[in-house]
Parts: structure tokens; sequence; C-alpha cells
């Protein structure tokens, strides 16, 4: 499995949860507004340590 996933073009951070999960756990509680495709973007695809998960 690790074969195949250092063949993928871009990597990923979000697990085995799908975008759309991710975008229903990041709606904000109080104004009941979704996060912005930057914001989902950002979460699935920067690390903290590592920086930007894309080459």
């Amino acid at each position: 499995m690790e074969l195949n996933r250092g063949k993928q073009a871009i990597a990923s951070g979000g697990g085995s949860r799908s975008i759309a999960n991710h975008v229903f756990h990041m709606i904000n509680r109080e104004t009941q507004t979704p996060p912005s495709p930057f914001e989902v973007y950002y979460k699935l695809h920067y690390n903290a340590k590592k920086g930007w998960l894309n080459y």
C-alpha cells in the first residue's frame, strides 16, 4: 500500500473521511455557515510540521 500511496500526484491529510464529511464537521455551530473552499483545502493539505503536502 505504501508503494501505491507514493504514486499519487497530490497528497492529502484528510484520512478516511470524505471531503463532504470534513465540511460538515467544520460548519460554524453558532452561525450555521459552511467553511470557505480555502479553509477546507488548507485543512486537508497543510500540516504545521511538514508544511504544504502538495508537491
